[in-house]
């Protein structure tokens, strides 16, 4: 059995295996991992490109998700009065606790 052909195989088992929830579903891949090329034919090159996004595609969700944090964040903040309570009685308390000889404290918040 040729490579490309045994890959069309290994492509077809790994739609079946998605489809069907298989717990083999990683053997399979790695087997795909092993045969695929970005540079080989056709399939080897349709296999690698495919694979290589399902594998990534984690990370690409994990790195936008961090781009809209902070804006996230402020907003969820600014939304719930918790946070902005929990800060001034957290500010509050370092203030009460300065020693009377200290003149100057730095307090710095987001």
């Amino acid at each position: 059995m040729d490579s490309e052909s045994s890959l069309h195989h290994l492509i077809k088992a790994y739609g079946e295996a998605t489809e069907n929830g298989q717990q083999e579903l990683a053997r399979v891949i790695v087997n795909i991992d092993k045969k695929s090329n970005p540079l080989g034919k056709t399939m080897e090159r349709v296999a690698f490109h495919l694979f290589q996004l399902k594998q990534n595609q984690g990370e690409y969700l994990r790195q936008e998700s961090l781009k809209n944090f902070r804006a996230a964040f402020k907003a969820l903040y600014q939304g719930i009065p918790y946070g902005i309570i929990v800060h001034f009685v957290a500010n509050s308390a370092i203030l009460e606790a300065m020693p009377e000889y200290a003149e100057t404290i730095h307090i710095v918040d987001f």
